[in-house]
């Protein structure tokens, strides 16, 4: 009896310590965070403090998401007794703002929502009234990720500056503002490649520096929905530098001109190229809905002709040379909206007259719509002379055989072979035709055969045959169509003639499903991995890009084998090694493109070569 008295005691004892143990250590309870006070206040517009009382079961931290709301202390110890942090707010001289004060431990958060009276209106960015840093953040946040089509004005102080190596080619620089100056990256905007006053180039690279006050001038987007930016490609400049005033409009491609503006839009009265500008400029951003007569001389083309759109780019001028304005002519069809058969069609120094809406594309780039079409050609209705092959270039077994060549044409043509064992059929054909090309077997030495076309005007075209020895084994070219891959979400796949292509996001932004493109192309985005696997042993691959490969080019790498060297302009991706997989993994950085090399590569193909 004496002995169970005692243990009840003791096990009394002991519950008490216990139960008073748990309040002295909040840590042994359910982690817990409650707000005391007011979870909502306003405040006056003269500087002043706001408590905010607070119990937290776990070491806690506070934040405020606004430069003009201090939280202080900003971190604190676990305790089972209320605590409070002190929130200082700045006087406010503008309009009524919010600041939100963030509780934490660990994953579980609190907030409490300060008001700050004021006078005005909000900003709008507009250039009377223009974003402040956190109002254009919050403006790019709501916009997301496709780029706004209308342009802000937004002031703030040079925070830090990002990038400077535009100012060679591009005359441009990438830099931070904030509010106050300082470089939180919660709390600065990213001006990207933007343009000096007046839509000028920068000259220099210490021309704007930290703590320069400045309003910048352009569209906005949240980049990838995490980086709240301003447009880029110039789309963006500075209209006020600490003292010195700019235009949002005008300068650069569009200030003063070399030539007169004349013409009147008109088919009997076009535009010269001056006009045109200065037209695309007042219409905007968003196109005009009324077409216009523009005529001028080809200066230089663009891009390069794609023969499954054919369409044409290219700038025009007076005289035909860029000492004088340049417009650009941007995709534009032939007569009556047909498509161009070929990229000699139009040549530099013909004089043309295109038909099209205007823009002013990005808010910096005066140009034609896509969708225009020609009128005439050097006084007429006739566009040059033109031949071009289907393809240049076969490898084929030792085994007897033949091919098709499709030849287009405005004009006659004849074609000769320089080999016995590779003949063609018919010799000579005048307007769109196909040519049969006939091989004979082959023995033990690989051989070569040139099939040269020539056009009445002169121009040639060469078809290059090459045949394998007796047992050699031919690349075989991988070709599909858009409905042929597999999208399984992180990844698409397409399975033919015993090879399996795998694109995979790899960590990437984008999902692989995104790069397929109507016409079967294939976009792999920066950091994507390809993985080619053959049933034998692999020792070439032959990546074959897309017309339009060169925008956003970069270089890849291998996991295994040898990458042959890359560069600007490349056709092609080749390796060679030994091996049933091979991966190739797509560089962050364009480096090779023509879109800046500060943008994310992409790898764009439209087949596969493998032996």
């Amino acid at each position: 009896m004496k002995l169970n008295r005692f243990l009840s005691i003791a096990a009394a004892a002991l519950a008490v310590f216990a139960s008073c143990g748990e309040k002295d250590n909040p840590i042994q309870g359910e982690a817990s965070l409650t707000i005391k006070s007011e979870t909502a206040v306003t405040v006056g517009t003269e500087t002043g403090s706001v408590d905010i009382e607070f119990v937290a079961t776990r070491d806690w931290t506070a934040k405020s998401d606004a430069a003009w709301a201090s939280v202080d202390p900003a971190s604190g110890s676990a305790s089972s007794d209320a605590q409070k942090v002190t929130v200082t707010v700045l006087p406010n001289d503008g309009y009524a703002r919010d600041a939100k004060i963030t509780l934490s431990i660990g994953t579980l958060k609190k907030t409490v929502s300060i008001q700050q009276k004021g006078s005005g209106a909000a900003p709008d960015g507009t250039k009377d009234n223009p974003f402040d840093v956190v109002s254009a953040i919050a403006k790019c946040v709501e916009i997301g990720q496709t780029q706004s089509t209308e342009s802000y004005y937004v002031k703030g102080i040079v925070s830090s500056i990002k990038n400077t190596s535009g100012v060679a080619q591009y005359g441009n620089i990438d830099f931070y503002i904030s509010d106050d100056g300082k470089d939180a990256k919660e709390t600065r905007l990213l001006v990207f490649q933007c343009l000096y006053l007046n839509g000028e180039k920068f000259t220099a690279e210490d021309q704007v520096k930290v703590g320069d006050q400045v309003v910048v001038y352009g569209p906005l987007v949240n980049y990838m929905g995490n980086t709240p930016e301003t447009g880029g490609k110039g789309s963006t400049r500075i209209v006020k530098h600490n003292d010195k005033e700019g235009e949002a409009g005008g300068g650069g491609s569009t200030g003063e001109f070399k030539t007169e503006p004349k013409g009147t839009g008109t088919e009997a009265d076009p535009f010269n190229a001056a006009a045109a500008i200065k037209k695309a400029v007042e219409v905007g951003q968003q196109a005009s809905a009324e077409q216009y007569y523009i005529k001028g001389k080809i200066v230089s083309f663009k891009e390069a002709f794609n023969a499954q759109y054919g369409n044409m780019t290219f700038y025009i001028s007076d005289d035909g040379t860029a000492a004088l304005d340049q417009f650009l002519v941007f995709r534009v069809l032939s007569y009556n909206g047909e498509k161009f058969a070929s990229g000699d069609q139009l040549k530099v120094g013909d004089e043309v007259v295109v038909k099209a809406a205007l823009v002013n594309y990005m808010g910096n780039t005066p140009e034609t719509n896509q969708g225009g079409h020609l009128i005439s050609v050097n006084g007429g209705q006739t566009v040059s002379d033109y031949m071009s092959i289907s393809n240049n270039y076969a490898e084929v077994t030792s085994a007897a055989g033949s091919l098709e060549i499709t030849v287009t044409a405005n004009q006659s043509w004849s074609v000769v072979s320089d080999s016995d064992f590779a003949k063609v059929s018919p010799a000579e054909g005048t307007g769109d035709g196909k040519v049969k090309l006939e091989y004979t077997a082959n023995g033990k030495t690989a051989r070569t055969a040139k099939i040269t076309f020539t056009a009445k005007d002169g121009k040639k075209a060469t078809f290059t045959l090459r045949q394998l020895a007796e047992g050699a084994v031919a690349a075989q070219e991988i070709t599909w169509s858009k409905d042929e891959w597999k999208d399984s979400g992180d990844a698409i796949s397409l399975e033919k003639n015993g090879i399996k292509i795998v694109v995979e996001k790899n960590g990437g932004n984008q999902k692989p499903s995104q790069g397929l493109r109507d016409n079967g192309d294939i976009r792999a985005y920066a950091k994507a991995k390809i993985t080619i696997s053959s049933e034998s042993e692999m020792t070439s691959i032959n990546i074959i890009l897309a017309s339009d490969a060169g925008f956003r080019y970069c270089p890849v790498t291998v996991d295994n084998g040898t990458l042959g060297e890359q560069a600007k302009g490349d056709k092609k991706v080749v390796w060679t090694g030994n091996s049933k997989t091979v991966s190739f993994v797509v560089g962050e950085k364009a480096t090779l493109g023509s879109d800046g090399e500060e943008k994310a590569g992409q790898l764009r193909f439209k087949s596969i070569e493998i032996k």
